[in-house]
């Protein structure tokens, strides 16, 4: 693998091992994936991997946004160009991003229940085969904004949602999610990785 070094020092432990598996297996059968929180660029290499490892006719592609823009995204820019990857990043709000087709899309941004559906709520729609779900282990049942003891009146304000929203973890997210929209299925779940399928074709979804 051409990012190999990368991901051994990355990835360690053997837990962190299996997730980057997940994310090289199923990544691999996309051409395209978007990404929710980059910042770091840990993530961003395994699907970079992923991405070079699948078969295409066409220049895979990523497209991460993030509220921070750091010197990881200029590290990911430099390796994405070495690679032949199209990457392109975008500073902001998740729920500011303008959604478009994709295959993959990986979300590992601010974890609370409220803001995973919302941004599966919008961006399911235009994925044609995977979302991957990041900390649904360590922010399974309560929120990040719980165990991290962060203000709910302020986050309110800043998330648009409710204390409720804002205090549910990702696990009863998932399932609401998965209950509303039968199209999609849970596939995988390997320690803090969760990652759901589209069972149903999305052929035409963006032109109906």
């Amino acid at each position: 693998m051409l990012l190999e070094p990368l991901l051994k020092d990355f990835f360690k432990t053997p837990d962190s091992v299996k997730i980057c598996s997940e994310i090289l297996k199923y990544g691999s059968e996309c051409e395209s994936i978007i990404e929710y929180g980059s910042c770091g660029g840990v993530s961003s290499i395994a699907l970079f991997q992923a991405l070079i490892n699948g078969r295409r006719k066409w220049k895979p592609r990523l497209f991460a946004v993030d509220l921070v823009e750091d010197i990881s995204i200029i590290r990911l820019r430099e390796i994405a160009n070495k690679v032949g990857i199209s990457f392109q990043f975008c500073k902001g709000n998740s729920f500011e991003f303008p959604v478009f087709e994709t295959d993959g899309f990986f979300w590992d941004t601010f974890h609370c229940g409220g803001v995973l559906i919302r941004d599966l709520e919008r961006i399911s729609p235009y994925v044609n085969k995977y979302i991957f779900i990041a900390g649904t282990e360590t922010y399974g049942t309560n929120s990040e904004a719980v165990i991290k003891n962060m203000n709910l009146d302020m986050l309110t304000t800043e998330l648009q949602m409710s204390t409720e929203e804002i205090s549910k973890g990702l696990k009863p997210a998932l399932i609401q999610f998965i209950k509303k929209n039968p199209e999609w299925r849970q596939k995988s779940e390997c320690g803090d990785l969760f990652i759901i399928e589209r069972i149903k074709s999305n052929t035409g979804r963006l032109f109906t």
